[in-house]
Formats: structure tokens, sequence, C-alpha cells
């Protein structure tokens, strides 16, 4: 993020960290120190660090800083997981790669800089970030892989750009906060349970290239008001808008042909959905799995599953 603040504090003792040189650098293996402010050596013995390897911090629960040295370019699976009392890092523009869960459980982690030279978000990468506020994902990643953001209960606004083509299942779940999210234009695959309980998320407009809503994908988006669905949806899946209570209507394209029915269970508010130029209107039977009526279902040769 472009407000981080940088603190300034000294070079850690090199001695400090366990690492193995491979080819082109050293990776650091393991820190064992006690510092809660740590700036990582550019270089360990006369050999540049070019990478921060699997749990290397794992669950160092007293760090609070940490600077990452421009030249390293990999910062592998778990590198900074469940270290509870980190707030603030510093990426540089150098590392193309981040492995999964690399910071899943940051619970402080308020603002993140993602370099631009990355072309995924592994799965889990900040899951359970719950302090994270706001996310500028960059141009140049394609894919945001599954459990990206779980947890993130703190996230308000995501950006995301139009080079992304894949939200993986569960990418957003329990973003409670995320008020708004726009899908880029390119977006061809939103996964299962993807907005799953974001429940401050008011409207979703999905792009043309998305041919399923998968299921749970809106489920529990409590506040969730308004849908556009494009033509070329071709099915609603189980549970896909389930208890989303502020839901008052739903068009669907005549390119639907399979809605779950229980596609829109515990939609208490919707009164009316359009399809092929009718118009139903939902019936109140609390034994029946879903609110609108059987002969809407039928319409789109429904399968229950």
């Amino acid at each position: 993020m472009d407000n981080i603040a940088i603190t300034k504090v000294p070079l850690t003792d090199a001695g400090e960290f366990e690492y193995e040189v491979k080819a082109g650098g050293a990776e650091i293996k393991k820190y064992n120190g006690s510092e809660t402010k740590i700036n990582i050596p550019p270089e360990i013995d006369g050999t540049p660090v070019t990478g921060i390897g699997n749990t290397a911090f794992l669950g160092t629960e007293e760090l609070t800083y940490v600077l990452i040295p421009d030249g390293v370019t990999s910062i592998e699976g778990g590198a900074f997981s469940l270290c509870t009392g980190l707030a603030n890092i510093s990426i540089p523009e150098s590392v193309t790669n981040i492995g999964r869960s690399a910071f899943l459980g940051c619970k402080r982690l308020a603002g993140v800089n993602i370099p631009g030279g990355l072309i995924s978000l592994e799965n889990g990468v900040f899951s359970l970030c719950a302090s994270l506020e706001s996310v500028k994902i960059p141009d140049g990643v394609t894919k945001i892989n599954a459990e990206a953001f779980t947890g993130c209960e703190g996230l308000q606004s995501v950006t995301i750009p139009a080079s992304v083509t894949v939200i993986g299942e569960r990418a957003f779940e329990n973003c409670s906060g995320l008020k708004s999210v726009t899908l880029p234009q390119n977006l061809s695959f939103i996964g299962e349970r993807a907005f799953q309980n974001c429940a401050s998320l008011s409207g979703a407009v999905i792009p043309s290239g998305v041919t399923e809503i998968n299921g749970g994908t809106f489920q529990e988006c409590a506040e969730l008001a308004s849908v556009t669905l494009p033509d070329g949806i071709t099915r609603i899946g189980s549970g896909a808008f389930t208890n989303c209570v502020k839901l008052t209507n739903i068009s669907i394209p005549d390119s639907v042909t399979n809605v779950s029915s229980n596609a829109f269970l515990g939609c208490t508010g919707l009164t009316e959905a359009v399809y092929k130029g009718v118009k139903y209107s939902a019936k109140v039977n609390a034994w029946r799995m879903w609110d609108l009526p059987e002969e809407f279902y039928d319409a789109v040769n429904a399968e229950e599953e």
C-alpha cells in the first residue's frame, strides 16, 4: 500500500539466521533472534539473500515489523504464517513469487504492498489477516487462488485488475467488512463459496465471460440487494444465493438451463424472478426448500442437488 510507514531499524545481525546457499543466492531457512523489528540483510557471508524459505518465521509472535531487501525474489510457503504480532512488512518489487499461506494468520497486518511481478496469489496467502483493510492487486496477476483472503474480516476494499481471469473457491469467504467489489471484464471463473459470508457486500455485477454461478458463491451475503447476471450464464448452483435476505428480484438470462432447487434458499425478501419473459412470483411455503415456485425450476430444467 502507498501509505505504509517505513520504520528505520538497524540491520539485523546476519548470525541470527540459518540459511542455505542455492543457485544464485542464499535462502533464509530460520530466524533465531529475538528482535521485534527486523531488517533482513541483503547478503550473508558475502552471498546475496534471494529467498525467504518455507516457514522461516513461522509462529514468531513477537515480530512486529520486517523489511525485506531488494534482490529477494521468492517468499516461500508459510514463511510468515502465524506471526500474530506482525503489523508492517515491506516487500520489494524484486519478489516474483509468494508461496501459499505465506502470511496466513498475521492477524495484526493492516496493509501490504503486493509486488507487480506476481502472476498469481497463491492458496491462503493472506488468509485470516483479520486487520487487513484494503488491498490493491497489481496488473499482471491472472489468478486469485483458493482461500487467498479467507477470513480477512476487516477488509473493506479490494482492487482487482483487468488481468485477473480466475477467482478461486473461498477466495474472499468471511470477508464480512467487504462492502463492494468490481469484478474485471476478463474474469471467466468464480469458484465455489468465493464470496460466502461477505455480510456487507451490497451488490455484484457478474462479467460476461463467467458461465456458471457455482455453489455457495454468494451464500450468507445478508446485504446483497442487487445482482446482475450476464447473457451466457448457463447454471446457478446449489446454495448460490442462500440467505441473501435483501435480494428482492432476480433476472435470469435466457441462456440459463439449470438452477439448483435451493439456489435461493432462505431469500425471504425475494418476490420475483424473470426468465424468458415470464415473471415468477415467490410463494411462501415454509416446508419447501426454495422460495420460487416449482414451475420456475421446471422451466429451466433444474435438477435437485
